[in-house]
C-alpha cells in the first residue's frame, strides 16, 4: 500500500496555521478540529501550498513548562519545528512509519513535488490496522439456504 491510499479515505481538507499566529490561536484550532499537529504555513502565503513547519501539542506543553502561561501570546514560527519531515503519496506505508518511529512524530506532511496534498498521522495507521484485525476476524458469509416449497 500507499500513502495515496491512505489519503483517499481521509477527508481532503488540510488544517494549517499561518506562521505569525499566536499559539493561543493555534491551540484554539487544534481543539476546534480535535486534532494534534497542524501544518504551518508562512505569514503572506508567497509559498502557495509549501509547509514552512509543523507545530504540534508537545511543541506547546514543552514551551509552556519552559516559559509559562506567556508562551501562548508568541507567534507560532517560534515554536514549530522547521523543516519537517514529508513523504510523498507515492511512497510506501511502510517508508511514511519508518519515519514518523526514526524522528519520533505522530503527524507526516505529504507532498507531492512542493504541493501540501495531505497528511497522515499515527491514527491513520491505527485505524488502518483496525480495520484489516476486524476483516480477518470476521467470519465468511454464510449462504441463505434456498427452500422448495
Amino acid at each position: 500500500m500507499k500513502v495515496a491510499d491512505i489519503l483517499r479515505t481521509k477527508e481532503s481538507r488540510i488544517v494549517t496555521v499561518r506562521s505569525g499566529e499566536t499559539i493561543e490561536e493555534a491551540i484554539r484550532l487544534m481543539r476546534s478540529e480535535n486534532i494534534s499537529a497542524l501544518v504551518v504555513k508562512d505569514v503572506c502565503r508567497t509559498e502557495g501550498n509549501a509547509v514552512a513547519g509543523m507545530l504540534s501539542e508537545r511543541d506547546v506543553v514543552y514551551a509552556l513548562l519552559e516559559r509559562g502561561a506567556s508562551v501562548l501570546k508568541t507567534p507560532v514560527f517560534m515554536l514549530m519545528s522547521r523543516a519537517p519531515q514529508t513523504c510523498s503519496p507515492d511512497d510506501s506505508l511502510v517508508h511514511a512509519l519508518e519515519l514518523m518511529d526514526r524522528h519520533h512524530i505522530r503527524h507526516l506532511p505529504v507532498l507531492d513535488g512542493s504541493t501540501l496534498v495531505g497528511v497522515v498521522s499515527a491514527r491513520d495507521f491505527t485505524k488502518l490496522q483496525l480495520t484489516e484485525m476486524v476483516a480477518h476476524t470476521q467470519p465468511p458469509a454464510q449462504e441463505t439456504p434456498v427452500y422448495a416449497h
